[in-house]
């Protein structure tokens, strides 16, 4: 198929690879790609405008990349004749995802979310201070959004605590989950529905990044933990990376949770600055069983070895939106909760006594529409004690 091309333009036809003029040595001068394909370039004896933060790295050459879609851009150099650093650039001024080597060998490979006709420079250079460059290739390929990417979907970074997270909607079921760790130290809370309990799962096997260190949390509505994995346990697929996995074996009943993306080595803690989970061992999946178990997730500890793209699949989870949604378990109103007298209100509503405030909610605490059936009762309990609604 035929793609347009700038060599295109100037009379050539180019099929997946243009050879472009010695031009983008200046990041303002940047050489403008648009179409999925490979690029041919040579920046030997080229000038070196800009340093990154990944490696030592000289004679850079500057594209401004403008895509036809929205997705994941997947761009590398495999091909190129010498030691490569790949950065892309914002605003010609401070470089986001930076790497040096990659699957491929010395040539590097980023991903990044892209938006259709909003352009973003990448940047090519030479491993060392002293890097001559040479012929090389920038390949580019922008691939389908994950079902909910927090930057396409979410229009930013997910947040790391109950609070800032985000709630993802779409048609069900709730297959995956994409997003970035943008610095070391990001955490990513998104808001799921286990809607099958049986068949729940979630997985950073088979993502863009399959050298990454990852971390997979689950926590109840009000933050407290349920399940934890690190690396993936052995007899699973990934088991042989650093990778990580979650399924049903610690989680009490289906409703909604929280499930958080990190990478290694970022911890949870509660709000007396406890570990929720113990720091070993790491291809296990647990239940919290830090010093501060107890607790609430609070804040995060740890930076992080990894940056770039995640990808999270899922079975058994549904959009948290189309999942129930159980009322204030201050039930009785009278500002004091979580303590007994809610429950003793509801039980008493529920079997048709009084409310000792005279201020109850309605007896349908999940809002399933069915009342009064024990579903609600189930749901107050499960919430009360830090679980989900039901």
């Amino acid at each position: 198929m035929f793609k347009f091309t700038l060599a295109a333009a100037f009379g050539l036809v180019g099929i997946t690879s243009t050879a472009l003029a010695q031009a983008g040595n200046l990041c303002n001068a940047a050489i403008p790609v648009s179409a999925d394909g490979s690029y041919a370039f040579n920046n030997a004896g080229y000038s070196n405008e800009m340093t990154v933060g990944c490696a030592d790295s000289s004679a850079d050459i500057f594209f401004i990349y403008t895509p036809a879609t929205s997705g994941i851009a997947m761009v590398d150099t495999c091909g190129s004749s010498f030691d490569t650093v790949l950065a892309q650039v914002i605003d010609c001024a401070f470089a986001t995802e930076c790497n040096d080597d990659s699957s491929c060998g010395l040539q590097s490979q980023i991903q990044f979310p892209v938006f259709e006709g909003i352009s973003t420079f990448i940047r090519v250079a030479a491993y060392g201070t002293n890097g001559l460059g040479g012929a090389g290739l920038l390949n580019i390929n922008v691939a389908p959004p994950a079902q909910w990417d927090e930057d396409i979907n979410g229009f930013g970074d997910a947040g790391d605590l109950p609070a800032t997270a985000q709630i993802p909607t779409g048609t069900n079921p709730f297959t995956q989950i994409g997003g970035t760790f943008a610095a070391p130290g990001d955490a990513d809370l998104y808001l799921i529905d286990i809607c099958d309990l049986a068949t729940f799962t979630a997985t950073t096997v088979g993502g863009p990044n399959p050298d990454m260190d990852t971390r997979l949390f689950l926590f109840t509505p009000t933050g407290q933990g349920v399940s934890f994995n690190d690396d993936v346990p052995l007899g699973f697929p990934g088991d042989d990376t650093l990778l990580s996995r979650l399924s049903n074996t610690h989680v009490p009943a289906a409703g909604q949770y929280y499930l958080a993306v990190t990478m290694y080595d970022n911890a949870p803690l509660n709000a007396a600055a406890q570990n929720i989970w113990s720091e070993t061992p790491f291809d296990v999946e647990r239940a919290a069983d830090g010093p501060g178990a107890a607790g609430a997730l609070d804040s995060w500890t740890g930076d992080g070895f990894d940056t770039g793209a995640y990808l999270v699949t899922l079975t058994g989870a549904c959009f948290a939106t189309t999942g129930p949604t159980c009322d204030s378990i201050d039930f009785n109103n009278d500002t004091l909760y979580p303590d007994t007298a809610d429950i003793d209100d509801f039980l008493s509503v529920f079997s048709g006594g009084p409310c000792s405030t005279g201020l109850c909610n309605d007896i349908d605490f999940n809002n399933d529409t069915l009342f009064p059936d024990t579903t609600d009762i189930d749901s107050l309990l499960s919430v009360f004690s830090g679980g989900a609604c039901l």
